[in-house]
């Protein structure tokens, strides 16, 4: 099942960068999801966010939650820092 919204529009827009790679895509409600990736293959969705920060050990986090569950997730970027 893929995941739908904006997300797939901006994993898209981040994967046709020639200078940026897509590491990895958290979404809570995002089992069993995926997302089209560029080769045709299919990029998956993580359901937790401090697994795929340690899996993936990003440079960047861009975080388009509500703004109740952000500074939590900012807790968990900084733990991992």
């Amino acid at each position: 099942m893929r995941l739908e919204g904006w997300a797939p529009k901006f994993c898209k827009t981040v994967m046709e960068q020639k200078d940026m790679d897509l590491s990895g895509v958290v979404d809570i409600n995002g089992a069993d999801k995926t997302i089209p990736y560029y080769d045709g293959g299919v990029f998956g969705v993580d359901t937790d966010l401090e697994n795929a920060i340690t899996c993936t050990r990003p440079d960047v986090v861009v975080d388009f939650t509500r703004p109740d569950v952000v500074m939590d997730n900012l807790r968990k970027l900084f733990l991992w820092v």
